[in-house]
């Protein structure tokens, strides 16, 4: 009867304590498994310098009482030996004792469980860099200066198959015009993407790489919320006010894709042209990709112009991304009207109304 009683309550204590501890359970048995890594990279000499290598194991050695729970030792395979170990583990309470032990081990050597985590992840992040870099048809590592600016060959981007490569000296703030689809957002989203690997994972999608550790910020890709009821509009004020606050606190390097395009044109150009001043202003580097050629021209003294072009006929559009200076002259909307079947009547009063807007500047 007693040995009954003894099986009732233990039943009662390991389900209730188990409900209250399982996701705690789940954690000691994650942290048994980076210790396990720690004692298995032991044995490999080479991978540690001799100091850091008695340092690592005898961190492994103070949390070697650092055990598992049962339950999750089973890899959630069930059989007859499942259903034993689950009886043993409630009578004797296994996973709640090792769970006790094992926090009590951690809480007297939590410096050493430190070291043991710092080095796998570490380690971690190296072999997934290696992976990367292994993945990729080239790459170079970033070189640091104390010049300001960004000097870059053969940059291109990631996501991009048979990719374009440029060459640039960001020395200036830019304005990028080009016509749709030309590759301004790719070409700006390409130095952002490689400014925050170098400063990251020492890796630069480009032959060579050459810059001083700046903030990246950027304004691209936005959208209206229905679910929070922000227009497009305010959706850009709010992203480029992020960008405005942070070059106030630091040196920044920002990467605005069509600024303002959600408004009228009249107010569209005032504001921007506001907005860029003060940024020009500011200890920061700045570059905007805008398909509003007349902001380009009135910024031109402030701003460094390049573009991209393109090649249309009736018959084909053909873009050689590649990165000119200069403002865009060239226009596609209204040819890739044409290229894409639309009734000749829309596209000849298109071009006649463009005609007429231009005759009256």
């Amino acid at each position: 009867m007693i040995m009954i009683i003894f099986f009732i309550a233990d039943i009662f204590i390991h389900y209730k304590t188990k409900i209250l501890l399982e996701n705690k359970l789940d954690i000691i048995t994650q942290l048994c498994s980076v210790i396990n890594v720690g004692r298995m990279l032991c044995k490999s000499r080479s991978i540690l310098k001799d100091k850091e290598q008695q340092k690592f194991e005898l961190a492994i050695h103070k949390l070697k009482k650092v055990k598992p729970s049962l339950g999750s030792q089973s890899n959630g395979i069930i059989n007859e030996f499942s259903f034993l170990m689950e009886y043993l583990n409630i009578i004797f309470l296994i996973d709640i004792r090792n769970y006790e032990k094992s926090i009590n081990e951690i809480k007297k050597n939590i410096d050493s469980l430190k070291i043991i985590y710092n080095y796998i992840g570490e380690l971690d992040s190296a072999l997934a860099i290696l992976s990367y870099r292994k993945s990729l048809e080239f790459f170079c590592v970033p070189q640091i200066t104390n010049d300001d600016g960004i000097t870059f060959k053969g940059i291109y981007h990631p996501l991009i198959e048979e990719p374009t490569t440029n060459d640039c000296t960001i020395k200036n703030n830019i304005i990028l015009t080009g016509a749709n689809a030309s590759g301004k957002s790719t070409f700006i989203k390409a130095i952002a993407i490689n400014n925050i690997f170098a400063s990251t994972i020492n890796t630069c999608l480009a032959s060579q790489y050459i810059f001083k550790p700046m903030f990246t910020i950027t304004s691209m890709a936005l959208h209206d919320d229905i679910v929070s009821g922000e227009s497009y509009y305010v959706t850009e004020i709010k992203s480029l006010k992020r960008i405005l606050d942070k070059i106030d606190e630091t040196h920044t390097m920002c990467f605005i894709d069509e600024i303002l395009r959600g408004t009228n044109t009249i107010e569209r150009i005032s504001a921007s042209i506001s907005v860029l001043k003060y940024i020009e202003e500011k200890n920061c580097y700045c570059i905007v990709a805008t398909h509003d050629t007349e902001l380009a021209q009135k910024l031109d003294k402030d701003f460094r112009t390049y573009h991209f072009d393109e090649n249309v006929t009736d018959k084909s559009i053909v873009f050689d991304y590649k990165l000119k200076e200069g403002i865009a002259k060239s226009k596609n909307a209204i040819k890739l009207l044409s290229y894409y079947k639309y009734d000749k009547g829309i596209v000849n009063m298109a071009n006649q109304l463009v005609e007429e807007y231009e005759n009256k500047q």
